[in-house]
C-alpha cells in the first residue's frame, strides 16, 4: 500500500503546480501604452488642484519608460510596475493578489468591477477595470486606492481614502484624466 500511496502523492503534488489558463480580458486592453503617447492629469486634494502631464519615452526590452523614470511591462500575468502588479490575471471581479512593494508594507489589490460603466467624469466610457488596492497605515486605518482604467484607454480616475476600521471612507485625492476631443 505504501508504494502505491507515493507514487499517487507525487501526482497530485505535480498537479497542483500547473497553472490554469487565465481567464477574462487581456490587461493590456485596459491600458495600451504606446511611445509617445501622453496623458494629461489633474489631481485634486483638499482645495488644491495641480495638473501633470505624462509621456512614455522609450522602449528597452519589455519594459516601456515614461517621462518620470517609471517603467512598466506587461507579462503572461498582467501589468507590472517593477515593484507590483497594477492590473493582474485572470480579470475577473473578485481577483485578489498581494504584493510588498518594500519591507514592511504589504497591499492588496482586488477587481472590483469590469465591463462596467466607468465613474464620473468618465460616465460616456462603458467598459472599466475597477481595481483596488488596500494598505494598513496603523491599527485602526487602512488607505484605500481606487483605479478606474478604460478600455483601450488606460487609466482614467484614480481615488485614494483612508478608511476606518468602521468601514467609513475618508476621501483624500482623485486623479482625473482629461481625454482629448
Amino acid at each position: 500500500m505504501r508504494v502505491l500511496m507515493l507514487p499517487l502523492l507525487l501526482l497530485a503534488g505535480c498537479r497542483a503546480l500547473v497553472t490554469p489558463a487565465p481567464t477574462g480580458p487581456d490587461p493590456a486592453l485596459y491600458w495600451p501604452m504606446q511611445e509617445g503617447q501622453s496623458m494629461r492629469f489633474r489631481m485634486q486634494m483638499g482645495s488644491q488642484s495641480q495638473g501633470q502631464v505624462v509621456q512614455f519615452t522609450h522602449r528597452e526590452g519589455p519594459w516601456i519608460f515614461d517621462d518620470r523614470g517609471q517603467r512598466f511591462r506587461y507579462d503572461g500575468l498582467g501589468l507590472f510596475d517593477s515593484r507590483r502588479y497594477l492590473i493582474k490575471r485572470p480579470l475577473v471581479v473578485g481577483s485578489q493578489w498581494m504584493s510588498v512593494p518594500e519591507a514592511g508594507v504589504v497591499e492588496r489589490f482586488s477587481i472590483v468591477g469590469l465591463a462596467r460603466p466607468c465613474a464620473a467624469p468618465h460616465n460616456e466610457v462603458k467598459d472599466c477595470l475597477v481595481v483596488e488596492a488596500r494598505q494598513r497605515v496603523d491599527d485602526t486605518r487602512t488607505l484605500l486606492t481606487r483605479w478606474w482604467y478604460g478600455r483601450g484607454l488606460g487609466p482614467l480616475r484614480i481615488d485614494t481614502f483612508i478608511q476606518n476600521d468602521r468601514g467609513r471612507l475618508e476621501p483624500k485625492s482623485t486623479i482625473l484624466r482629461a481625454l482629448e476631443d
